[in-house]
């Protein structure tokens, strides 16, 4: 099931990063913190073996985002081989480029491996009351707003800025930094009252 839940979210990813009215989604799901994120609600809810769980969640992520950019048509070239293609290359056949996908599967499925203990060990810390619990329940939000502000925000602005996508990674990395407050001021509070 979790593995499901995995590819599906994959599949949603790549669906959204190739759908125009879907561009503010696809800012939020398309980033590195929303995988991260994954993968720690996964460590966070799974009670033993977290790290396959997260390794099996990423991988089968990683697999449907290949997966729906592949039936897209995202990997797929014109042939040049086809003698067409110097006439009108518009008619000429198709072809997949089968080596980049899989350079690209075998890369990120990789990457996702590598992360899962950390991720695991972030989730499994997160159920806790103490403050390393508050340490890991900040990592999401705190790591979308760093993502959103270090990362995205400076490249979007250094050319000809998208205002669109602007708003959308000052909202994100906003909200990242209200939910930090939130969850701080819940744990204080909870911790005077214990």
């Amino acid at each position: 099931m979790i593995v499901l839940a995995g590819a599906a979210f994959g599949a949603l990813a790549s669906t959204v990063n190739r759908a125009p009215g879907l561009a503010v989604l696809s800012k939020i799901l398309g980033v590195g913190w929303s995988w991260a994120a994954l993968a720690i609600l996964v460590g966070a809810v799974a009670n033993r073996r977290r790290t396959l769980a997260v390794i099996a969640v990423l991988v089968a992520a990683v697999a449907g985002y290949y997966l729906s950019d592949l039936a897209a048509g995202t990997y797929n070239t014109i042939d040049l081989g086809d003698p067409r293609v110097v006439a009108d290359p518009v008619n000429a056949d198709e072809v997949v480029l089968w080596p980049g996908a899989l350079q690209d599967f075998v890369f990120w499925a990789a990457f996702a491996v590598l992360v899962s203990w950390p991720l695991a060990r972030i989730g499994a810390a997160a159920r806790r009351d103490d403050a390393w619990g508050l340490a890991a329940r900040l990592v999401v939000p705190l790591g979308a707003a760093a993502e959103m502000l270090t990362l995205k925000l400076p490249g979007e602005l250094a050319v000809q800025p998208n205002w669109d996508t602007v708003a959308v990674y000052i909202a994100v990395a906003g909200g990242g930094i209200v939910s930090a407050l939130v969850l701080v001021v819940r744990h204080f509070r909870r911790s005077r009252s214990a």
